[in-house]
């Protein structure tokens, strides 16, 4: 658990108070008790006046940021992760008794996510690949609605995760993540 990074995303400034801590120690364990899941592919870069395509695909990866961040790249991951539905009805649940609790409970889930594809991401150093670091559709000016094309390559419905009309995830503790494999 990285308090410090929950405090973040709780928005905390400067030193976290006892009871903030003390509550996030309270809630943390039912995040980290939830089991995520998780659906990756590896696909060579074909580099177009476009963007960055997907080797077999017709996902194209627009705009400066992809460019700069895979240029030493020529292949890559796409890595939907999830912590499923359980999430969901555990803030849900958690927040309605108490909103406070509920609020930390979803801050603790989001570095849960990321803690773990930092986890996913180490397990591919270990197998001898060079990662950059990974960057998300939203990020700078890589487009949210190519998130849809990425996720259709993952078969999300497998681990149960669909996007709703707004490009959103649901269960909302999923996100789908781009990792370069440099040269």
């Amino acid at each position: 658990m990285n308090i410090k990074e929950i405090g973040a995303y709780l928005r905390v400034r400067g030193e976290m108070d006892e009871e903030t801590e003390r509550l996030i120690r309270t809630v943390y364990p039912i995040a980290e008790g939830t089991l995520h899941r998780i659906s990756d592919r590896r696909f060579g870069l074909v580099r177009t006046k476009e963007g960055l395509r997907l080797s077999g695909t017709d996902v194209t990866l627009r705009g400066e940021l992809a460019a700069r961040h895979f240029v030493e790249c020529d292949e890559v991951y796409v890595v939907l992760l999830t912590m499923g539905m359980e999430s969901e009805r555990n803030i849900k649940s958690t927040y309605a008794l108490s909103p406070t609790k509920g609020l930390v409970l979803d801050a603790c889930y989001s570095e849960a996510i990321e803690r773990r594809l930092d986890a996913y991401e180490e397990e591919k150093r270990k197998d001898g690949d060079r990662l950059t670091s990974r960057i998300s559709c939203g990020y700078g000016d890589l487009p949210l609605e190519t998130q849809g094309p990425l996720l259709r390559l993952l078969s999300p419905e497998k681990i149960g995760v669909y996007q709703n009309e707004s490009f959103m995830l649901v269960p909302n503790k999923s996100v789908v993540a781009i990792v370069g494999i440099k040269r």
